[in-house]
Formats: structure tokens, C-alpha cells, sequence
């Protein structure tokens, strides 16, 4: 059973999810934008629906933690190109000097 900030979390992904899929959508107006969260692994699920959906690209992001926190704490990319049967194309993260910037502009 999930706890009550459990749910929160996960309405709050979901809402998250749609607002990147609108996003996206509306930068590539040819495409099939699909957005899902669910509880559970994400890398097996990302990989699971991909595949349902013969997904021709899976894309997911990277913050660029580096090897050693990515080995304490995973990494869903990772998991993803490991375990997928479908292309992913990896995003890494603006640098952070980038990222500054933009929140300044």
C-alpha cells in the first residue's frame, strides 16, 4: 500500500510528465509525444512500455553526476541503454556555469 506522500509524489510526476509532453509536442508537432509515470522501477518501466508501444527512440535524460554517485545511487539512464532492445538517446544536463545563466536571464 502506498502512503499518503507516496500518492502525492506520484500525482505530482504524472502532472510533471504532462507538462513535458505538451512541451515537446508543441516543438515537434509531427510527432507522437507520450507521456506515462508510474511507482516502481523506472528503468523497467521505461523499458516495458517502449517496447509495447515499438517505440522507434527512447529518450532519456542524464544529469552528469559522474561515476562514483552514479554507482552509489544507480543511474535510470544507464539501465535504460543497458537493458533496452530499442535505440535511446541519452541527454546530458546544461553545464552548470549554463544552467546558472539561465536562471539569472
Amino acid at each position: 500500500m502506498l502512503s499518503g506522500s507516496r500518492i502525492g509524489l506520484c500525482l505530482d510526476t504524472g502532472h510533471l510528465a504532462a507538462a513535458g509532453a505538451d512541451l515537446l509536442a508543441g516543438l515537434f508537432p509531427g510527432w507522437r509525444i507520450e507521456a506515462d509515470a508510474a511507482p516502481g522501477s523506472p528503468y523497467r518501466h521505461i523499458v516495458e512500455r517502449a517496447e509495447r508501444l515499438h517505440a522507434d527512440l527512447i529518450v532519456v535524460g542524464s544529469r552528469g553526476h559522474g561515476a562514483l554517485v552514479s554507482a552509489l545511487l544507480g543511474s535510470v539512464s544507464r539501465a535504460v541503454v543497458t537493458r533496452a532492445k530499442r535505440p535511446v538517446l541519452v541527454v546530458r544536463a546544461a553545464p552548470e556555469a549554463e544552467q546558472t545563466a539561465g536562471k539569472a536571464a
